[in-house]
């Protein structure tokens, strides 16, 4: 993954967030997924803040772990 790639962080963040609400591993209502979703997100966010899908990822992040 291109490490400034916007994107790409936006949609790790979406990965971690299904990872949280569904069982299908140990990130399975994990906190810890949700804090590398936030983490992503925010990376998103920096490399492009104008990018629509990682601010719909963000307020994804937001409403189940609370502020970024």
């Amino acid at each position: 993954m291109e490490s400034t790639y916007a994107r790409a962080h936006a949609l790790l963040a979406e990965t971690y967030l299904i990872a949280y609400q569904f069982p299908f591993d140990a990130y399975y209502l994990n906190p810890n997924a949700l804090d590398m979703a936030q983490g992503s997100v925010a990376q998103a966010l920096q490399f492009d803040p104008q990018s629509p899908f990682a601010h719909a990822m963000a307020g994804r992040v937001l409403r189940l772990h609370g502020p970024i």
